[in-house]
């Protein structure tokens, strides 16, 4: 399934992807990266909430995944769909400021976009108390500062 999701992903097909990962992640519910997958395959449908979900499942099975230094700009066969899908998100955003789960799913998605000084300023917002006392939240906002450090001096990111 994760191979059929991947393909559907890449032709552009989000809402065949997500049927694929849930079912990945329907036979291996405890891998923490089939659901950081599905919640990619969420955000690009724009089930903010279903893809907060999925987020936060994968960082309590697996806080690890967040260690991976990626940018999702290369999942996408057009990169800048993933920067249109992220502006899409943002101005949401803008229109529901109270969201937390949009909220952490733009603080990981700008974390995963190459864009940690964005998350880490995000996240440490004042509409984001309940977010940065969340497990998720500790765990993105922690990683978003050590590559903002890491891009800030120059030094190569753990």
């Amino acid at each position: 399934f994760l191979s059929l999701g991947d393909q559907a992903f890449r032709e552009g097909r989000y809402s065949e992807s997500v049927h694929y990962y849930a079912k990945a992640v329907e036979l291996e519910p405890e891998q923490g990266v089939l659901h950081l997958i599905l919640s990619d395959a969420l955000f690009a449908t724009g089930d903010y909430h279903y893809a907060a979900y999925s987020l936060r499942r994968a960082l309590e099975l697996d806080p690890t995944v967040i260690d991976s230094v990626v940018d999702k700009h290369a999942f996408y066969t057009d990169p800048e769909e993933f920067d249109r899908q992220l502006q899409i998100l943002e101005r949401y955003l803008g229109d529901h400021f109270l969201d937390d789960d949009a909220r952490l799913l733009l603080g990981a998605n700008y974390l995963f976009g190459g864009q940690p000084a964005q998350a880490a300023d995000l996240l440490q917002s004042p509409f984001s108390v309940a977010i940065r006392e969340s497990g998720a939240g500790k765990v993105l906002l922690e990683r978003a500062q050590t590559l903002r450090r890491a891009t800030e001096s120059g030094a190569s990111p753990r």
